[in-house]
């Protein structure tokens, strides 16, 4: 239903509405993944599909990927263990042969297992900060610590 040029969601309290990127997803089946990908209407992704890396394929990685990939996105994948990469290929994913291969779109998205790992993947002659191109975002879904978080951030 929409009030206000806002939608509620089925299943929101009454006076309870999320706004919703209508354009992408008009019968309300993405919402969630939706707002996440196009921060609203006008956006900078609403509407497109997108041209993201996705580093680290392991217990959490490898669903993120798969999900990001069935839900249009160009999906380029890299993983240490190359195997790992095949099952997101066969669902439509490009594999990369390094980390500087993956970086070439506008999104990275990295889900490693610890700091010596991201700092490796992120500040590594071959790594995510040399290669990203500008205007790209990197987001890193591990768990850091603060201090690499604020040099993250700060790269």
């Amino acid at each position: 239903h929409v009030v206000d040029g806002e939608v509620g969601f089925e299943g929101s309290r009454p006076g309870h509405r999320r706004r919703a990127v209508t354009e992408n997803d008009p019968q309300g089946k993405y919402p969630r993944r939706q707002r996440l990908l196009c921060p609203g209407e006008g956006g900078r992704w609403a509407g497109m599909s997108k041209r993201i890396a996705f580093l680290g394929l392991g217990v959490m990685g490898a669903p993120m990927a798969g999900h990001l990939a069935r839900a249009g996105h160009r999906v380029t994948v890299y993983n240490r263990t190359a195997q790992k990469t095949q099952p997101l290929v066969a669902q439509g994913a490009r594999a990369a042969t390094s980390v500087a291969a993956a970086c070439s779109g506008d999104a990275v998205l990295t889900m490693l297992a610890d700091d010596p790992a991201v700092e490796a993947v992120a500040f590594g002659p071959d790594g995510v900060a040399a290669h990203l191109p500008a205007g790209a975002a990197h987001v890193s879904c591990s768990t850091i610590s603060v201090a690499l978080s604020r040099r993250l951030a700060a790269a």
